[in-house]
């Protein structure tokens, strides 16, 4: 090639360049660029968001960045940027409780739990509350629930209080029940079970509407409920967590919380449920974006793993037992026609088949009597927490009337060892099921109920993916028919949960116009040779709120 046509090639080749590039930048705040960004086209570069002012103004294919001109440049290599993850349904003060109290998770036996009580003992003053939690008797060999004899051996000095793992069975010394005055023989209270030894006298256990009768003693934290909120919300920043819907707020924390915010020290985005009912005249919202006041909780049936889910059929592992009605099928109605006339979401807590039903046909019935249009129904948005276990017949009603389904994917894995044995196989198979769900048009909101679970939620979405355990038993996946992909996983916890929270023209998916809430995962879970695997191989790199880097993990893995 001669000197003169390699010089009409190069100014050829600048013309193009020139002709192809923007004649003026847009500017942003922020430009970042990563391997991947979910719902976003891509190209071999990889694809970029770009905001300022806490708004997204533009994604798309890595070579569009080019257009834009940015303060700050955030270049994430490998790694997957989604829309803000957001928990569903957690309980924000327990996690924080759960943080400083004795944590019973992952125990294998009774004596571990006693070991860990008594070390607490050990070096607190005598008198004093032990509070722990997170006890399974299903993960021991001995699957009974226990008996305090060898808890109060252990303890005497202590009254002590140890909430089961689902916050629906909790087990006391012989101190904790003599502080709280619990007599030898005494009728079982509405919704709530004291069980006994073979001689009627209580064994310790209380199962849920019961165990208010010790937990009424417990005396105060020795952390001041602000401190507590503020460590919980360190650990779901962390985990890559840029909101979570609270199940069950109670006023006080509610103030903390708008205090702590005056402060500008809270950063996570909360959606409050009141916990019984409305403690405001109307739904509320933060101007700072970071709280909302909208919904209430309410609790239909107990749990699975306490035989407190109330079933529409004997329990097949304890013939005669059906579970608990919390609250009935009336009295569900009187809240909900309270709640639809003030213009409140109501959340509610139905892990039984007969809990969900009831919860369906009282808002049924609440609908006729307000004479709402078929419209209006939907646009109320009412929410099932956990919708657990659905008779197969009730599948359909939650399409018709717009309900959500708030579910928690890793319940699926955690139960799914003894899930059989206690529902039957064919009742097991209207369990945990999100594909049945998502068929029938009903949008899923994931969580994790934590503290019951891990607040993770690549936990969450392995499970979704999988249904096995980590080692990926049951091999195919526990019911694998109703597996989910990765792109439904995610929008679950994005985008599904933006619409169980009336926020859905505003989060849930990285588009121009939407806040700029993103979790970063590094490396992406798709380079791994297996995806569901590479889930549990990555890990939150950084958590983005409003535009703000308000989580980022050094190279030693601490923020």
């Amino acid at each position: 090639m001669s000197l003169r046509h390699a010089l009409v090639c190069i100014l050829a080749l600048c013309a193009h360049a020139a002709a192809q590039a923007p004649e003026t930048s847009a500017a942003c705040d922020v430009l970042l660029r990563a391997r991947r960004v979910h719902g976003v086209a891509s190209d071999e570069g990889g694809a970029f968001v770009a905001w300022s002012a806490g708004k997204i103004c533009a994604a798309g294919p890595s070579l569009g960045a080019r257009a834009w001109s940015a303060k700050r440049t955030l270049e994430l290599g490998r790694a997957l940027v989604t829309p803000g993850l957001v928990d569903a349904h957690g309980h924000l003060l327990g996690l924080g409780d759960l943080l400083e109290e004795v944590n019973l998770v992952g125990t294998s036996s009774y004596s571990e739990v006693i070991e860990r009580v008594v070390a607490r003992a050990r070096t607190a003053p005598a008198g004093t509350w032990i509070v722990g939690r997170g006890w399974d008797q299903n993960d021991w060999a001995a699957k009974a629930f226990p008996e305090h004899g060898e808890l109060s051996r252990a303890t005497p000095d202590h009254p002590v209080w140890l909430v089961r793992i689902d916050g629906h069975a909790a087990l006391a010394n012989a101190r904790a029940m003599a502080l709280a005055r619990i007599p030898e023989r005494s009728e079982d209270p509405p919704g709530g079970r004291v069980m006994r030894d073979a001689s009627g006298r209580p064994t310790g256990v209380f199962v849920d509407r019961a165990m208010r009768q010790v937990s009424v003693k417990l005396s105060g934290s020795a952390r001041p409920r602000g401190e507590r909120l503020l460590a919980a919300q360190e650990r779901l920043l962390a985990v890559g967590l840029t909101g979570m819907h609270d199940a069950g707020i109670e006023p006080e924390t509610a103030e903390v919380l708008e205090a702590l915010i005056a402060e500008q020290r809270w950063k996570i985005r909360i959606y409050g449920m009141w916990g019984g009912r409305p403690r405001r005249a109307t739904p509320s919202a933060h101007p700072s974006g970071l709280l909302e006041l909208r919904a209430v909780k309410l609790y239909a049936d107990g749990a699975l793993g306490s035989r407190g889910a109330a079933l529409l059929a004997d329990y097949s592992d304890e013939p005669g037992e059906r579970g608990l009605e919390t609250m009935s099928e009336d009295e569900l109605l009187a809240v909900y026609l309270e709640c639809l006339q003030q213009g409140f979401q109501v959340c509610t807590h139905a892990i039984g088949d007969r809990g969900n039903r009831n919860a369906l046909q009282a808002f049924d019935r609440a609908c006729r009597q307000l004479e709402l249009d078929l419209e209006d129904v939907r646009a109320r948005r009412f929410r099932m927490e956990h919708a657990q276990v659905v008779a197969p017949e009730d599948f359909a009603r939650f399409a018709a009337s717009g309900w959500i389904a708030s579910m928690q994917p890793t319940h699926c894995t955690s139960d799914m060892d003894w899930a059989v044995e206690r529902l039957g196989a064919e009742r097991a198979r209207g369990a945990y099921a999100w594909r049945t769900m998502l068929a029938l048009g009903v949008p899923l909101a994931f969580g994790s109920d934590f503290p019951v679970e891990e607040c993770d939620p690549r936990l969450g979405i392995f499970a979704a993916l999988t249904r096995t355990h980590a080692d990926g038993t049951p091999r195919g996946g526990w019911f694998a028919e109703q597996r989910l992909g990765e792109a439904e996983a995610l929008d679950a916890f994005s985008a599904g949960a933006a619409w169980a929270a009336f926020a859905e023209d505003r989060r849930g998916r990285i588009a121009a116009g939407f806040d700029a809430d993103l979790s970063v995962f590094d490396p992406d879970p798709a380079l791994a040779e297996e995806l569901a695997a590479g889930w549990l191989a990555t890990r939150a790199q950084m958590t983005i709120v409003a535009g703000q880097v308000v989580y980022e993990r050094s190279p030693s893995g601490q923020r």
